[in-house]
């Protein structure tokens, strides 16, 4: 497409602004066709830009812990965590109650079958 040398140059916004218009008159021509994505194009941005807030802020969740605390946020539990010791007389070292089948038939050492159901083998 050539101009006159007469006329002056048009516009670079004007002349984008119609290709803009160009361009949406092309896409509004396969927008039947395209009917049939948008449910799930609108569903997976959804679920894309949630996601991202997520993200986001747990970021500022462990930014927010590493200034309040003045020291890098860890999943090591805290100092003050406590945790049950076994009880008295407890043998770390000893079969489980799972450790107690024998044999490859699957009986156990008090003579009942694996799986029947009873705990103490009898």
């Amino acid at each position: 497409m050539s101009q006159s040398s007469s006329l002056p140059p048009l516009p670079q916004a004007f002349r984008a602004a119609v290709g803009l218009a160009a361009e949406a008159v092309e896409q509004a021509r396969h927008l039947p066709d395209r009917a049939v994505e948008l449910p799930m194009l609108a569903m997976s941005t959804a679920l894309q830009l949630s996601m991202r807030a997520q993200q986001r802020f747990a970021r500022l969740a462990a930014k927010g812990d590493e200034i309040l605390n003045h020291r890098p946020a860890t999943d090591d539990p805290p100092e003050w965590a406590t945790f049950d010791e076994p009880p008295p007389g407890f043998d770390k070292t000893g079969p489980s109650r799972f450790d107690v089948i024998s044999g490859e038939d699957g009986e156990r050492e008090g003579g009942g079958q694996a799986g029947s159901g009873d705990v103490d083998g009898s």
